[in-house]
């Protein structure tokens, strides 16, 4: 793992904190460490900073300081309100997306459910009303279910319309349609015999 400065910053810090967790490393250690993942700007930021003493929170809020982008967090804002669930697409995969948006912009459960359910794909909102769910689970669920019935529908519809053309094409040729004897045919159609 490095970091020279010139990538996603919040990444790379979310990236230290869950390595840190898994490896069960105290983050206020995590300064000392940081010489050895610093490259370039990166590396040159750190040796005039003066934070290889201090906690993980003074040191992740000077790095973040630095590295971020000015009005990131606006960014970020504006990119989560208009993330929109795509048509087609399932819920899981638009939820993923959009969770990983809110986590760096620190949402917490509550905002995280709002902003996931209203910017789901109207039909639904239709099918899982507001008052239904109180969690991201249940909401979850709810859209599965909802993608579950939508997709039997969609069977459904394919094997009436098989079933149609199987028994369109299943009658003697006489009684279909642009038969040249059949009195249903266009008289100006031209007949070949």
């Amino acid at each position: 793992m490095r970091y020279d400065g010139r990538t996603d910053p919040l990444g790379f810090v979310e990236i230290v904190e869950e390595r840190a967790i898994t490896y069960g490393i105290g983050l206020d250690q995590m300064p000392w460490a940081m010489s050895e993942v610093f490259a370039d700007k990166a590396a040159k930021w750190f040796l005039t900073s003066r934070l290889r003493d201090s906690l993980w929170a003074d040191f992740r809020r000077e790095f973040l300081d630095c590295f971020l982008p000015p009005q990131y967090f606006e960014r970020l804002e504006d990119q989560i309100r208009s993330r929109h669930q795509r048509e087609g697409e399932s819920f899981k995969d638009y939820l993923v997306e959009l969770r990983l948006l809110m986590r760096q912009a620190r949402y917490s459960a509550a905002q995280e459910l709002y902003r996931a359910y209203e910017n789901t794909v109207p039909d639904y909102r239709l099918y899982v009303r507001r008052h239904d769910f109180v969690t991201l689970t249940q909401l979850t669920q709810m859209a599965a279910e909802y993608e579950n019935v939508q997709g039997q529908r969609r069977e459904q519809g394919r094997k009436a319309a098989a079933e149609r053309t199987k028994t369109a094409w299943s009658k003697p040729a006489e009684n279909r349609p642009n038969n040249p004897g059949d009195p249903r045919r266009d008289p100006g159609d031209a007949v070949t015999d």
